[in-house]
Parts: C-alpha cells; sequence; structure tokens
C-alpha cells in the first residue's frame, strides 16, 4: 500500500519559499534604513552647518590667522632622510637609540644630543624631531624571509608560510630600516649620519661580529681543502685512467680491466656531486658574507635637506581646523546645556 504525500510536501516548500523570500525582504529593507539614516544624518549637519556658518566661519578665520602670524615669524624647517641596514641583531639596539633620541628631543635636551652627534649645541637645538620606519617593507619582509628558510631544517619549516614569518616579525626587526630628521639648520643634517651609527655599534655587538666573521673564516677554509682534495683525487682517477688505456693498447695485453674501470667511474661520479655540493655551499657563504659585513651599513647618507611646505605642516591650516572644532564643541555644548534644561521626566 502506498501513500501519497505530495500535498505536504508541495506546502513544505511553500513555507520555505515564503521564510526565504521574507529573509530577502528583510535585508533588503534593513540596507534601505541604513542608507536613509546616513542620509538623515547628513541633512542634520547640513541643518547645523547652516543655522551656525557665521560663528563657525568666525572661529576658522580667527585660527587662521593666529596661525599666519606663527608660520610668518617662525624660521623654515627641512627634512633629510637615509638608510641603514643592520647586522648581527642590532636592529634592537637602533631601536633602543630610537627611544632614547626621542626623549633628548621632547626634553629639548641641546647639549646631551650635541654629544651623541659630536655637533655643536646650536646644531643640536635646531633638531625639531625624527621619523623611523622600515625601507621598502614588503620587499625587506620577502628577502629576511628568504634567509630565514634557507637557514632552518627543511622538515621544521615546510609548514611555515611567508604570513606566518610576517606575524612573528615587527617593524623594528627589520634590517634595513629609513631614518627621517627634521631640522630648522639645513647644514646639519650631514653630520648625523655617523652619529646615529655610533651610538648602535657598542661592543657586544662588536664582539658578536667578530665571532661570526671568524666562524665564517673557518668555514670558507674547510669548505676550500674539501674542494681541493675532491679536485685531487679526481685528478690521480684520471692520470690512473689514461695508464690503464696506454696499458691495454700494448699487443701482449689480454687483461680485462672494466670493472675496475667501472669502479673508477662510479667514484669520480660520487666524488663530482660532493664537488656540486661544496661549490653551492661556497655559494650560500658568500651570501652570508655579503649579508653580514659591518655591524650598521650607511645605505644612503643624510644629504642637504628639503624645505618642508606640505599644507598639514602649516599652522594657520592647523589652527583654523582647531577654531572650528573649538567653536563646533562649544555650539554642541550649549545646545547640549539647553536640552537638559527643558528635559522632562
Amino acid at each position: 500500500m502506498t501513500t501519497n504525500n505530495t500535498p505536504n510536501e508541495e506546502v513544505d516548500l511553500g513555507q520555505l519559499f515564503k521564510v526565504i523570500g521574507n529573509g530577502f525582504r528583510n535585508l533588503f529593507k534593513s540596507i534601505g534604513n541604513f542608507f536613509k539614516s546616513i542620509f538623515h544624518y547628513f541633512i542634520v549637519l547640513l541643518i547645523f552647518l547652516k543655522n551656525n556658518l557665521l560663528y563657525l566661519g568666525i572661529a576658522t578665520l580667527i585660527g587662521g590667522l593666529a596661525g599666519y602670524v606663527l608660520d610668518v615669524n617662525k624660521k623654515p624647517y627641512f627634512k633629510s632622510e637615509m638608510v641603514l641596514k643592520t647586522n648581527y641583531g642590532s636592529a634592537n639596539r637602533l631601536n633602543d637609540q630610537k627611544v632614547f633620541i626621542s626623549n633628548l628631543l621632547k626634553e629639548e635636551d641641546s647639549i646631551t644630543l650635541a654629544k651623541y652627534f659630536d655637533i655643536k649645541p646650536t646644531q643640536a637645538a635646531s633638531l625639531l624631531g625624527f621619523e623611523f620606519e622600515p625601507y621598502q617593507k614588503d620587499k625587506n619582509l620577502l628577502v629576511d624571509f628568504d634567509y630565514y628558510m634557507e637557514r632552518r631544517d627543511t622538515n621544521y619549516v615546510k609548514d611555515f608560510t611567508f604570513k606566518d614569518f610576517v606575524k612573528r616579525t615587527s617593524d623594528n626587526d627589520l634590517r634595513f630600516q629609513k631614518i627621517t630628521f627634521y631640522a630648522t639648520d639645513n647644514s646639519v643634517f650631514p653630520l648625523l649620519s655617523q652619529g646615529l651609527k655610533n651610538g648602535v655599534e657598542n661592543e657586544f655587538y662588536k664582539n658578536i661580529k667578530d665571532i661570526s666573521v671568524e666562524k665564517l673564516k673557518l668555514k670558507r677554509h674547510r669548505l676550500e681543502i674539501d674542494l681541493n682534495e675532491i679536485d685531487s683525487l679526481r685528478n690521480n682517477y684520471k692520470k690512473v685512467a689514461l695508464l690503464e688505456a696506454k696499458n691495454s693498447n700494448f699487443g701482449g695485453t689480454n687483461v680485462n680491466l672494466s670493472t675496475k674501470s667501472l669502479y673508477r667511474n662510479n667514484n669520480d661520479i660520487t666524488l663530482f656531486t660532493y664537488s656540486k655540493r661544496v661549490l653551492l655551499e661556497l655559494e650560500k657563504l658568500k651570501q652570508e658574507e655579503d649579508r653580514s659585513g659591518e655591524i650598521v651599513t650607511i645605505v644612503s647618507h643624510f644629504e642637504n635637506g628639503k624645505e618642508v611646505n606640505l599644507i598639514k605642516y602649516k599652522k594657520w591650516f592647523r589652527f583654523a581646523i582647531l577654531g572650528f572644532l573649538l567653536m563646533t564643541l562649544f555650539i554642541l555644548g550649549k545646545q547640549f546645556n539647553t536640552y537638559l534644561n527643558n528635559y522632562k521626566n
């Protein structure tokens, strides 16, 4: 006996489509209400500006005029950039120096700054501020990631991705850093490069460098000895092969040397494989030697700076915005106070 469930199935499908339809309807309704809210608040903002345009304009004008007076009486200031490459983990030391210099600038301690950079106190007093940021950050990360992977066991890092490396690496860990200084004295910039470098190169990192360089020298010496011995053995095999070839050409000699020749050929192939490995190690070693170098390498020095003329650094622009914001807060506070006075439970 068969049971016909078609009506029930049609009812269930109808309810399902109805639920889906209501879901889409609510979604589009929510999106519409969202844009209506944005439009409403935009109109409220326009009404606020329209009703208070005079007061806001006067406050903005006063702030702009006050900033203009300060700009006229202020010396122009300049900026210059340099790029440093750190080695042997000295990026941490460079970060410490960044904090130290920042505190000196905040305290306007021109005497200590002058000693640090080996410049005159008047030149140190002209320094206004500085910025640190990674140089070509994306490229910097890729280079450091490749170097990290080369120095690790393949099984250890087989599931380690570039994203994992980025998560574990901060901007301060990157070896290439760009430093931007601001000053009123345009001639002070070229004098700062060596001071920054000397501030990082302390005895601790000098010892690390000396040990690292010595290890690289010993490794190179050992690889070169291995390569010479392999070449010497291969040359001996070639000489023996030539002697055997000459002996096999004599009329009375019927000795079968095929087995020995095959053995020597296999050994020569093995030595050739070892030779390729040693050459590859030497190539990697050369890259590591190039990467090491000095504790801090100045990639590009500070040069005479360029005058900063960006509008965001102009006091008339900043004071005009400040005047506008202060007047806005004053008006809103006044309206809120009126609302509180008229509020009834």
